[in-house]
């Protein structure tokens, strides 16, 4: 018997933790995760490097749980210990620094976020140079934070130097290629440029089909934008077969009750509310919502947001005391209207 406490049973305890986080069982993984810091903490100490892994592996549990304000916290201790121990221009430092600015980023501070960014960002460029997959990120990131307040021009030309740089590194059908390739379709969709972003993303698309297979996560992605897309420009009949060919294709290979299943259903009903079947757009918002509730707690962007999209379907179609109580519980979980 090894004992609670061995490193090789911190070990399993951490792989259990990681099954659960990838089948989408995240209150059953949080606990682990939880057990793991816990103890590498009392055994190894704050700033053993097991623990500091433990701790990211948590903080990124957290940020999906959309316990941001726990995961802020664990993550601003984690960097001060890593500053302390490795140094401000460390990788893992900057690893953490980096998610730290992701959280920033969904708590909606985006000056914070965007300065965080940059500071980031030149330490990455000068220690790890300006084609390193991390510095790409921390790129990415930064014109996420501008996507994020509509800044869509701003960030166009940082997505297309990301992909041009991965497409001359990694070659034009390499996966990663392929899925910044799909964020400069997705930044044209921002754009207004609904030709170009139905062009970019069925290319994407047929390379991703090619290379990946059909029901790959990424190419479901690409095939859910495109469809967006084609919503936007009301061709309604090919964005229906799309979206419900992704639902069926994430239902295959997740479950039907994974919360990219609920993405689907939402983004469907977004589609049935613009061509005025109100009925069946209720029905999926209250399906995703039943998904949504059973995986993520009350205050969850993910919950929000199918609940403010439903509340506002129901003013549309003149059920305003419902849409009230809707937006009562909204605030009541101390989430905000959308």
């Amino acid at each position: 018997m090894l004992g609670p406490d061995h490193p090789d049973t911190l070990i399993s305890v951490n792989n259990l933790a990681l099954v659960f986080s990838a089948q989408g069982r995240l209150e059953d993984a949080a606990p682990l995760y939880r057990r793991a810091v816990d103890t590498r903490e009392r055994v190894l100490g704050p700033d053993d490097p097991e623990t500091l892994k433990s701790k990211n592996n948590l903080s990124t549990l957290l940020i999906r749980l959309g316990r941001l304000d726990e995961a802020e916290a664990l993550l601003a201790a984690t960097l001060e210990s890593r500053e302390r121990t490795l140094g401000n221009d460390h990788p893992g430092t900057l690893t953490t620094a980096y998610n730290l600015t992701v959280v920033r980023l969904y708590q909606g501070r985006y000056e914070d976020a965007e300065r965080d960014c940059r500071e980031t960002l030149e330490l990455r460029r000068r220690v790890l140079g300006d084609e390193h997959p991390d510095t790409l990120l921390s790129i990415n990131l930064l014109a996420v934070i501008y996507q994020q307040q509509g800044r869509y021009d701003d960030a166009h030309p940082m997505l297309r130097e990301i992909y041009e740089t991965e497409r001359r590194l990694r070659g034009a059908e390499h996966p990663t290629t392929l899925t910044y390739m799909g964020n400069v379709a997705i930044n044209y969709h921002q754009q207004g440029r609904f030709a170009d972003a139905e062009a970019l993303h069925r290319e994407t698309l047929v390379a991703m089909r090619r290379v990946l297979g059909d029901d790959h996560p990424s190419a479901l992605n690409v095939m859910e934008s495109l469809a967006t897309t084609l919503t936007k420009l009301e061709r309604y009949a090919e964005a229906e077969a799309l979206y419900l060919e992704c639902r069926r294709g994430r239902e295959r290979l997740l479950g039907e009750d994974h919360e990219l299943v609920a993405a689907a259903l939402h983004n469907q009903a977004n589609l049935y509310r613009d061509m005025g079947r109100y009925d069946d757009a209720r029905s999926l918002y209250e399906k995703a919502g039943e998904i949504y509730a059973a995986r993520f707690p009350p205050e969850h962007p993910h919950v929000i947001g199918n609940l403010s999209e439903l509340a506002k379907l129901l003013r549309l179609v003149g059920d305003e005391e419902e849409a009230s109580e809707l937006e009562a519980r909204i605030q009541s979980s101390g989430g905000t209207l959308r």
